[in-house]
């Protein structure tokens, strides 16, 4: 499964679906889950998106847009326009890793 976030988009959580591969796409769908629950949270935790949160979700769907790409610690802090420390305790503080275990986990996934 691949999901590359394009914009604002409408889950038809209603829907049903049949699913095929169900093993593979249980745990590919838990990483997604995990993910989106962790944005919802931030976001309820926060109320507003602060200015950071927005940059940070720019650049984690620039990561997902462009996976083939080698992203490093270095191209991140470039993108973000901070430090790398700086960028390290941004990804701790909003996905609970680091800026390289997030990156890989989203090439293998």
């Amino acid at each position: 499964m691949e999901f590359i976030p394009t914009g604002a988009m409408d889950i038809p959580l209603s829907q049903q679906a049949i699913i095929y591969n169900g093993e593979l796409f249980n745990q590919e769908l838990n990483e997604v889950t995990k993910l989106i629950y962790q944005w919802i949270f931030l976001i309820v935790k926060i109320g507003v998106k602060s200015k950071q949160l927005i940059k940070m979700e720019k650049l984690l769907s620039a990561i997902h847009t462009d996976i083939q790409k080698r992203w490093s610690v270095e191209d991140m802090a470039v993108w973000m326009q901070c430090s790398e420390q700086y960028l390290r305790r941004l990804f701790m503080k909003y996905t609970g890793k680091t800026p390289k275990e997030y990156y890989l986990d989203a090439r293998l996934g």
